[in-house]
């Protein structure tokens, strides 16, 4: 009998020193670009591409997707709308401006600043208008790689309750 308690001794203590020696950590190799969304990420000129609408009602009552969304770029005149981000030396924050010459309807200010909410983890930018304090809090609703050369914020419009009604979804290319 005491031999069989030493059998399972030994085996107990060989499984824990594998078990040891094989728990430590692995060095890979980066994969590839990071998707995170950085001052980096964001400054440059952006030239718009897509405009989508989105009828949060809609979306919230299940009706058919046709009914959810739809793209209004063409709708309007957003083909001339450009936008550039110049970024301060705390990566955090910077300027803004707009070129909106064909005067599509839109919801930033034409020049400002801006300043990421959050700097650990930016999911939005606020942006104040130069020579006021209006405030407008845009998301990012998709992160790029800095190499894809895209931008994606949205907007949305919120009722006297506080619950967004329409969002808008703005897709960027880097010019």
């Amino acid at each position: 009998m005491r031999h069989f308690n030493i059998k399972n001794s030994l085996f107990v203590a060989l499984l824990a020193s594998a078990a040891l020696v094989g728990c430590k950590k692995d060095d890979y190799a980066p994969v590839g670009e990071s998707y995170a969304i950085t001052s980096e990420s964001v400054m440059g000129s952006w030239k718009l591409s897509a405009v989508t609408e989105i009828d949060e009602s809609a979306v919230y009552l299940g009706y058919p997707a046709a009914v959810q969304s739809e793209d209004i770029t063409s709708a309007y005149a957003f083909d001339t709308y450009e936008i550039s981000f110049t970024t301060n030396e705390d990566k955090v924050s910077g300027g803004y401006t707009v070129s909106n010459s064909s005067n599509a309807p839109i919801f930033i200010p034409s020049s400002g600043s801006w300043k990421f909410y959050d700097p650990n983890g930016p999911r939005q930018i606020k942006m104040v208008a130069t020579g006021s304090q209006d405030t407008v809090l845009v998301d990012f609703p998709s992160a790029y790689l800095k190499s894809q050369n895209k931008l994606a914020l949205s907007f949305s419009r919120k009722g006297s309750d506080g619950k967004a009604y329409l969002t808008y979804k703005y897709a960027f290319t880097r010019k």
